[in-house]
This record gives C-alpha cells, structure tokens and sequence, in this order.
C-alpha cells in the first residue's frame, strides 16, 4: 500500500512539475495584462450576513459613488416592511421608519430630515434606493469593500463549506468527470466524498482559506482567465482542475507572476489562472488545445488539502 501511495504522489509531482515548468512558455502569460474598463465590468455583490444576495434582474449600480439597490431588496433581505404610494416610499422595520421620494434628495429616519447623496430613481421597471442610507437607516451596519467590490451588511464572518454543503459520493461523478489527480488528497489518499458548490455561494471558508469570489476576465489580447480573490498565503498557489464531459482532467496552475495584493486590503490576493494553457498539448496530446474555453467547462476543482473533493459548477458556461 505504501507502495503503491509513493507512486501516486509521484504521478501527481512529476505532471505538476511538468505543468509548472511549461506554463511560463505558455502564451498567456508573456505581457498579459487587464484594462481597467475590463476590470471595472466586475458586478458589484451585495452580502447580508456574509451571504452574497441575487438579484434577478436589476442588479445594484453605483451612482455618484452610492451603491443603489432594488427596493425589493429591503423586504426579502432585510426584513423591513414596505409600503409604497405613487413615489412615496415608507418601510418600517422594527422601531425604525425610513421614508423616500422617488427623485427627491431628502429623506428621513424616524422623522428626522436627511439630505441624500443620490435620490432614488426607477430604472428598467425598478425602483432602486440608496443602499447605505437605507440599511442604516434601519440599524443594519454597512462596509464597502473596494477590492472584492463586495458591500458587506451585518456580520462578516464567512460561513463555513461544510455548514453551507451536505457530502455527496464521489462515484456519482467520477466517470462523467474522469477523475484523476484531483481525487486524491495532499497525501496521495484517494479521496471518496464531494462538497459541490457554485460560484454564487463564494465567500466561503474551505478550511485553510478563505475564497471570496471568483470571475471570468479577458485579457487585452482577449485570452480568458480566472481570476480569484482570497486570502491565501500559500507560495506556489492553487491548483485547478478542469473538467469537460467527455474529456481528460486538464490542471491549471495560478501564474505568479500575475498574482497581485488588493491596494486596500493588503490581506487579500488576488491570482489567476489561464484557460487555454499548452501543456495540454504536451502532457494530453491534445493539439487542438488553443480551442479551450470556458464554456466548455462543466466543472471545476481545487486543490485544497481537503479530504473531500469540492466541485463547483460551471456558471460561465
């Protein structure tokens, strides 16, 4: 058996020595670099308690730096009462009143007047609110965060994987994924049980991180990325795993020479990886490597040192 896992562990260093030393050749990351206008295309994600909201259509917007926010949101996630007659808007939660004018610049709390940096608007058959004024006006705490371009409400202890997910058996993906070096666990175990996500749940804590979102970017060639923000400490990074039906695991690793820390948050790093790398060709065989894309993917895994396998689905498809 000891054999038999010094072989495995073997396998596994041997590819990702392969992968480590091909991708600095790898065409992706000579020169690469993100416009800011790609950047700033990153949605903007509202948390209560630490649990992303969603917001169906109308997502939040910011308007003369205020983050607005669809009305509605203040009754299935805050849980105030709310009221509406012509443009007058009254919602009540607990002791707390608060009451805005569709296009007025004042509002009040508890009847006391309070001029607004942005008045509330109807837009695409929605009416959106001040989001800060409004949450704080009915006792709830409200931080911004530039670099995850998170508004976080309330507490901001992430929740744990493991109170979020209930464990699956990994035989139910096994074949359709075609497992084969993510299965196993940092220590060369083979690992039998899975925790699937989407990215929607994200922040989540995994247990030795804490992973806060993630996101498709392009480059300015138009090359495809994932880019990551966590607070990882790790050095070489983390590993990814790709999986399209019908097709062989394909791992990705975190290009360190594009890893970046948040300005304002120093905490947080901020990595990516490419799609199309050219290992592929190598280690798998595949010549048409360069026609990846993340549409193509069905899931994805991480390497975590987990003794369970999490998978997320594929959003981007």
């Amino acid at each position: 058996m000891g054999g038999k896992v010094w072989s495995i562990l073997g396998k596994v260093s041997l590819i990702a020595g392969i992968v480590l030393s091909i991708q600095p050749l790898a065409k992706t990351e000579a020169a690469t670099t993100f416009s800011a206008a790609e950047l700033a295309k990153l949605p903007i994600h509202v948390l209560v308690d630490a649990h992303r909201v969603n917001f169906p259509d109308v997502q939040p917007v910011i308007k003369n730096e205020t983050t607005m926010i669809p009305l509605r949101f203040v009754t299935q996630s805050l849980g105030g009462k709310l009221s509406l007659q012509g443009k007058n808007i009254t919602i009540v939660k607990d002791k707390k009143v608060v009451k805005l004018t569709i296009g007025s610049n004042t509002a009040t709390v508890n009847g006391k007047t309070l001029k607004l940096n942005v008045s509330s608007i109807a837009q695409d058959g929605r009416t959106l609110v001040p989001l800060r004024f409004v949450s704080e006006g009915l006792g709830e705490s409200v931080n911004w965060d530039s670099a995850s371009k998170f508004v976080w409400i309330g507490s901001r202890e992430v929740p744990k994987i493991e109170d979020e997910t209930e464990l699956e058996s990994l035989n139910t993906y096994e074949s359709f994924l075609k497992l084969n070096l993510s299965n196993f666990n940092g220590y060369g175990k083979p690992l039998t049980q899975a925790r699937v996500i989407t990215e929607s749940d994200f922040p989540l804590n995994v247990g030795n991180q804490t992973i806060y979102r993630m996101d498709i970017v392009k480059n300015t060639l138009g090359e495809e990325y994932i880019r990551t923000i966590s607070d990882s400490k790790s050095i070489i990074g983390m590993s990814y795993f790709l999986y399209e039906q019908g097709q062989p695991e394909k791992i990705r690793s975190e290009i360190v020479g594009l890893r970046d820390k948040s300005d304002s948050n120093k905490s947080l790093r901020i990595s990516y990886i490419a799609i199309v790398d050219r290992a592929d060709r190598i280690s798998l065989g595949l010549d048409n490597y360069d026609d990846m894309k993340i549409r193509n993917i069905d899931y994805l895994s991480f390497s975590l040192g987990r003794n369970d396998l999490v998978l997320m689905k594929n959003k981007f498809k």
